[in-house]
Formats: structure tokens, C-alpha cells, sequence
């Protein structure tokens, strides 16, 4: 389920519920992918990213419980952004700005 700070930083967002659905809406397809990894496998969300990452827009990554090696396995895939699924709405706003505008975004303590 979405959260609500994610309809307070887009508001006209759109959610699709497999990978194969969003390469088919390509129409629909944001200026960033946002890829929520709460209900993935670890092999599930690599597979996903990679591919999401291959044909899309630029990836972020959303996780409930980030962490280091999350975060370099994800990236490792072409994935261009990571973070928490509940950060503040100006933080989602400013993740996707800078991917897509080519940019990375992780966070300040992965980057130390």
C-alpha cells in the first residue's frame, strides 16, 4: 500500500503492481521509476531493478529497512536512486530530481 507522504511529494502518482504492467503502460511511465521493495525477495528485487533499470526511466529504490549491502546490490543492477519508503515528501521530491536529471541519490551515510 502506498504511503501517503508518497501522494504528498506526486500527487498525480501512478502505481503499478508488477514490472511486466508498467513496461506494457509505457504511456503512463514517469520522468523516475519508484521500485518498492517491501513485498520482494532479495533475487526478486535485483531481478526487478535490473530490469526496471534497462528499459525505464531511472530507478529508485524504496526500502522499509534500508541498508549498506541493500543499497550496493541495487545500485550494482544500474538502479539510479535508494532510499527509505518513508522519508519526507521534499526528500522523495529531491531524490527524483536528481535522477532524473542523470544524477545518483543514496544516502548521506552510504556515500561516507
Amino acid at each position: 500500500m502506498p504511503s501517503q507522504r508518497w501522494y504528498q511529494a506526486f500527487p498525480d502518482l501512478t502505481l503499478f503492481t508488477t514490472v511486466k504492467a508498467y513496461m506494457v503502460q509505457a504511456h503512463n511511465r514517469a520522468a523516475v521509476c519508484w521500485l518498492d521493495s517491501l513485498s520482494l525477495s532479495d533475487s526478486e528485487l535485483l531481478k526487478a531493478a535490473g530490469i526496471l533499470a534497462k528499459e525505464s526511466a531511472p530507478v529508485v529504490v524504496l526500502s522499509a529497512t534500508p541498508s549498506e549491502s541493500q543499497a550496493f546490490s541495487v545500485l550494482s543492477t544500474g538502479v539510479k536512486g535508494y532510499c527509505h519508503a518513508e522519508s519526507v515528501p521534499e526528500q522523495f521530491v529531491e531524490v527524483a530530481q536528481a535522477v532524473a536529471s542523470g544524477g545518483y541519490w543514496v544516502p548521506p551515510e552510504l556515500v561516507q
